[in-house]
């Protein structure tokens, strides 16, 4: 898939949630809002929802109902309706993106590179934050957690969006993650992984990418950075 040294086409596997939009804030206040709407009183610590970031959904809506002590109290079903009205909203009201990023992907589709989005989250999620973003058009493929029987730290959504991009040409790829699981993912389908490291993950073991940045806003270092995974292939 990728190797030190190698020619052709290049793809960048972005991951979406706290690498292009800012929305890990915005899931953590759409739990808490679920859990009030059927009687929790408490407020789980900021540390819960980065101990489950970039876990599959049902995962993370499990850990809430736990914590909070609605497990077979309140059916998942009914959680998972709850979150969503309340995503959807807090999306309309208050969804930005990542400073640097739609700079990052002009660029990066200016010089040619193939871009896919490689998603833990359910794909109604993706398609309204990609809609509300104004970011769709820049992927060739996108990948999210409904699309794939095995989820991050799984290789299976790197490899599927890997290849849904895959052509006549020799095609080399690098990831870009924020999170333990998504940097794992990376890896194990054969790629070089470059990590942000921003206010929701700074507590958490990104040492497993092979170089973390703090900004995308520095376009030309950013694609410096990819780059340069490229020519030193999979840690």
């Amino acid at each position: 898939m990728t190797g030190p040294g190698a020619t052709g086409g290049r793809a960048a596997l972005l991951d979406m949630d706290g690498v292009l939009v800012a929305t890990e804030g915005l899931k953590e206040q759409a739990h808490l809002r679920a859990l009030a709407s059927f009687g929790y009183e408490g407020t789980p610590g900021r540390a819960l929802y980065r101990s489950v970031m970039g876990q599959p959904q049902d995962a993370v809506e499990h850990a809430y109902l736990v914590e909070a002590g609605l497990e077979g109290r309140v059916a998942g079903a009914r959680y998972s309706e709850r979150f969503r009205r309340e995503y959807q909203e807090l999306l309309h009201e208050r969804l930005e993106l990542v400073p640097g990023a739609r700079a990052l992907l002009v660029r990066l589709s200016e010089e040619g590179w193939r871009l896919a989005l490689v998603s833990s989250s359910l794909r109604w999620m993706v398609e309204l934050v990609l809609a509300r973003a104004g970011l769709a058009s820049f992927f060739e493929a996108v990948v999210t957690g409904d699309d794939v029987e095995h989820e991050k730290p799984a290789p299976d959504p790197y490899r599927a969006a890997f290849r849904a991009l895959e052509g006549p040409e020799h095609l080399r790829a690098v990831v870009l993650e924020d999170t333990g699981a998504g940097i794992a993912s990376g890896r194990a389908a054969g790629f070089p992984v470059i990590a942000l490291r921003h206010g929701w993950n700074e507590e958490l073991d990104l040492s497993g990418a092979g170089r973390v940045l703090t900004s995308l806003e520095d376009t030309g270092a950013v694609v410096g950075a990819l780059e340069a995974a490229l020519e030193a292939g999979p840690a």
